[in-house]
């Protein structure tokens, strides 16, 4: 070995001890930082957990949906719409179409039995809303 070797083989050596020294001084630091901040932390968890509380149990209090709990308890009404055409009748619960009349019209079981019934679309048996969403797990129908 000449001198150019143990000169290089010293310096990397100095190199490593003296990154090592100033990482560990850095992790001491580091450590009494985390340990102010977790104190620090505890305490503020505690604060945001009561918070939470509060505002779940004023949530509760005044929670959206009590606002249309009484439309879900009236009683369904059917209002009438009508012109020289059409008849259509509306469910107000729900505010679904419950049956579709044209007056000019007439179905062709009604004329095959010369019955004097007009043409309907729809009725409150069938007049179901069939909607589909598509989402990421599977779709839901209405």
């Amino acid at each position: 070995m000449d001198k150019n070797t143990i000169i290089g083989l010293v310096l990397m050596a100095a190199t490593l001890i003296g990154f090592s020294w100033y990482n560990t001084n850095q992790q001491r630091e580091l450590q009494q930082i985390e340990s102010t901040q977790s104190a620090a932390t505890q305490q503020t968890d505690q604060e945001q957990q009561i918070s939470a509380r509060e505002a779940l149990a004023q949530k509760a209090a005044a929670d959206s949906a009590d606002i249309f709990f009484a439309a879900t308890q009236g009683k369904n009404k059917q209002i009438v719409l009508r012109n020289n055409k059409v008849n259509i009748k509306i469910d107000t619960k729900g505010g679904s179409i419950s049956e579709v009349r044209l007056k000019e019209y007439k179905s062709y079981k009604d004329f095959s039995e010369t019955a004097r019934t007009r043409c309907s679309f729809t009725n409150a048996k069938d007049a179901g809303m069939n909607f589909t969403l598509d989402t990421k797990e599977n779709p839901l129908s209405f």
